[in-house]
């Protein structure tokens, strides 16, 4: 392991990285492996550099939900007269235009990140497993970042330039999820993939949850919207710097960490050797026929559909319906997503407790903890068409289905490593793909129910259709689910756990 790639290492200008090793000590130590006994654990700064990346990606694709409502008129409809620049009060830099977009028009702008996400999800899988982790990660979020920056010159140009921009920064930050998970399924031990995948999550959720007042405040402010896509896009640059130099694709190629540590996580992971793995072909036909990718896959639909109608259109449905203005409307999105932070925070942690006591019952864990988030999602939105329009009841309701939807870190966040660790890239790309269709229909249901009516009745179909959704997903995860390996994925495990024992690579 001491024979490194000097591509992957800091000062490197070659992409992508040549991850070879040419080497005869691929791990042969004999279980058991003991952890290092350092108080500093390389793989925590790894840890932190994923939440941080995750907080960005989440930074920059939730920051328009925010800052559409102080981009748009009050007056909504498309007469020629609107074309004309005019302030809106939100913001002293006198500069800063107001534009005329519609109900329809505002949703196909939060769809269009999506139309381009859904598309590298898959590619995105494939070229973390067979090119470099490092630097499709790394290169997904750093180009989003250059993108955000771009977002006021785009919609100065005009609507069409702004949605394209918004598509290319989908296409980029597409392959961040799937490589995460690669990611995860080299960096993380077994026992630990749950906290990993979890504090990943995490990220994304405070990013939510930051991105929402910070949005709102910058919107007033002397900068007003524009400064929302400089300084999340400015934040990316700088995370992009530190992800350069710090980050290795695989713990064998970090020159930061022990030879001790090293030993610990490649003998705990699941699969041994990543290293020779260039031209490693992802079975396709085994994992697309496989019933539990697919369950997964329908099962981060469900709970992404739920998602994605709080993430991209309860903003404009608190300020259509209720009038609630755009700082409370950011401090609802906060307190929302700060529940979600703190159950998922513990619901990461219990399910690895849970699991390391009783490996045997790992689906029975996934289970309770999926099964519990998605038909309380489902319960919660679902009884909003009954509290009339008492909207200190909604506000709370609202915030308790985003929080109990923490729950899902317990359950189908891990799920493509436990199914597939040396396929987890190219498990999650499928999956995400279907999952991020809802970051398509969600908006256009929103935006199909609402034209010309945004009524109480309009949003409360939504609500029923929303949780129904959920509600079919708890089901379908709980009748089909599985956390187990595939045998379609155990070749590689067993294969190295056979030379380890042999003593010979």
């Amino acid at each position: 392991m001491e024979n490194q790639s000097h591509q992957d290492q800091p000062g490197s200008s070659q992409w992508p990285p040549d991850e070879s090793i040419e080497t005869d000590e691929v791990v042969l130590h004999s279980p058991p492996i003991q952890d290092t006994k350092n108080k500093f654990k390389f793989r925590y700064m790894m840890q932190f550099l994923v939440f941080y990346g995750m907080f960005l990606v989440y930074a920059m694709r939730t920051n328009l939900s925010i800052t559409i409502l102080a981009m748009v008129t009050n007056n909504t409809d498309n007469s020629t007269d609107d074309l004309s620049l005019s302030l809106q009060g939100n913001s002293t830099r006198p500069d800063v235009p107001v534009y005329p977009w519609d109900e329809s028009m505002r949703g196909w702008l939060l769809q269009a990140f999506f139309m381009g996400y859904i598309l590298t999800q898959i590619p995105g899988g494939y070229l973390a497993e067979s090119v470099s982790v490092k630097w499709v990660f790394g290169y997904g979020i750093f180009l989003t970042a250059c993108l955000t920056i771009l977002s006021e010159a785009a919609v100065r140009i005009d609507y069409s330039a702004f949605f394209v921009l918004r598509v290319l920064e989908g296409v980029c930050e597409g392959v961040t999820y799937p490589s995460l998970y690669a990611l995860c399924a080299r960096w993380s031990p077994v026992t630990e993939r749950s906290w990993m995948a979890g504090v990943a999550n995490i990220g994304t959720i405070i990013g939510t949850v930051v991105a929402a007042p910070l949005s709102a405040w910058l919107c007033e402010s002397a900068w007003g919207w524009p400064g929302v896509f400089y300084v999340t896009g400015g934040l990316g640059v700088v995370w992009g710097l530190m992800w350069y130099l710090l980050a290795t694709s695989t713990p064998e190629k970090c020159r930061w960490m022990s030879e001790e540590e090293k030993s610990y996580i490649v003998n705990t992971r699941g699969v041994l050797n990543f290293e020779n793995r260039k031209n490693r072909k992802v079975p396709w036909k085994a994992l697309l026929s496989s019933r539990a990718v697919w369950v997964i896959s329908i099962c981060k639909f469900t709970n992404s559909f739920i998602f994605y109608i709080f993430l991209t259109e309860i903003p404009s449905y608190l300020k259509y319906i209720f009038d609630i203005d755009i700082q409370k409307n950011g401090y609802i999105s906060s307190a929302s997503y700060m529940g979600n932070a703190v159950v998922s925070l513990i619901s990461s942690w219990s399910s690895d407790v849970f699991i390391a006591r009783n490996p045997a019952k790992i689906t029975r864990v996934r289970k309770s903890y999926e099964c519990t988030a998605q038909f309380l999602g489902a319960l919660t939105i679902g009884i909003i068409p009954f509290l009339g329009g008492d909207k200190q009841a909604i506000v709370a309701i609202l915030i308790l289905n985003t929080s109990v939807n923490g729950l899902t870190a317990g359950g189908d966040v891990a799920i493509p490593i436990d199914i597939g660790p040396s396929q987890a890239g190219a498990i999650q790309g499928f999956a995400n793909t279907i999952s991020n269709i809802a970051g398509v229909l969600a908006p256009l249901l929103v935006g199909y129910m609402t034209k010309q009516n945004e009524t109480k009745a309009a949003w409360n179909a939504i609500f029923v259709i929303t949780a129904a959704i959920s509600l079919a997903g708890s089901l379908i995860f709980l009748i089909w689910g599985s956390a187990e390996v595939e045998e379609w994925a155990k070749d590689e495990e067993q294969d190295t756990s056979r030379l380890v024992e042999e003593g010979k690579e």
